[in-house]
């Protein structure tokens, strides 16, 4: 079943009409018809089915009928990364979002060779990627920071480290240490 993410408010009987885009996406790509069922989520009100109400040359309105999972929240896990070039950006924005990262917060480093990024286009491709896996919400792309004030306002919670060097502790390892001990390792 094709899964969309959407903004509205989701609840039994109520309707909504699709942007432009998702529109055209299920009337001329995906060739829905009137009485052809989705599944729509918006990261608040769980995942539900839908049925194609009307469908016009720009505009597609869905009627909700049954709600299919509950809202359930995902674990609290960014994932931080430097700007790289575009399509390995897009491969790792996809990526974190199959795999549940909350957040992707992307930051400039020293030798980092882009300063800026289509944040926007890397949110679609969060949100793409989250209506394939079966996701109920979607991550937040945040736009990119330098590195060092990202460090400085960053919160209590656990901050860990990757080093691809190959001389660093195995994860499970720090992790189990962690989990024995308060405080940071």
């Amino acid at each position: 079943m094709i899964r969309l993410f959407v903004p509205h408010d989701l609840k039994s009987g109520a309707g909504i009409v699709l942007d432009e885009g998702q529109s055209r996406y299920l009337a001329a790509v995906m060739r829905l018809e009137v009485g052809d069922e989705v599944a729509v989520f918006n990261g608040r009100d769980g995942e539900w089915a839908a049925t194609l109400a009307a469908v016009a040359k720009r505009s597609v309105s869905l009627a909700l009928k049954t709600q299919l999972r509950p809202q359930v929240v995902g674990p609290d896990l960014d994932l931080v990364v430097a700007l790289v070039k575009r399509a390995r950006l897009e491969t790792i924005i996809e990526k974190a979002a199959e795999l549940g990262a909350r957040r992707v917060r992307l930051v400039v480093t020293e030798r980092t060779q882009a300063d800026h990024t289509n944040v926007a286009r890397l949110q679609t491709i969060a949100t793409e990627a989250a209506e394939q896996t079966g996701r109920l919400d979607t991550p937040e792309v945040v736009a990119p920071l330098k590195l060092d004030r990202m460090l400085r306002d960053w919160d209590d919670r656990a901050l860990m480290f990757c080093d691809e060097a190959g001389d660093a502790r195995p994860v499970l390892d720090v992790l189990a240490e962690a989990r024995r001990g308060p405080g940071r390792c």
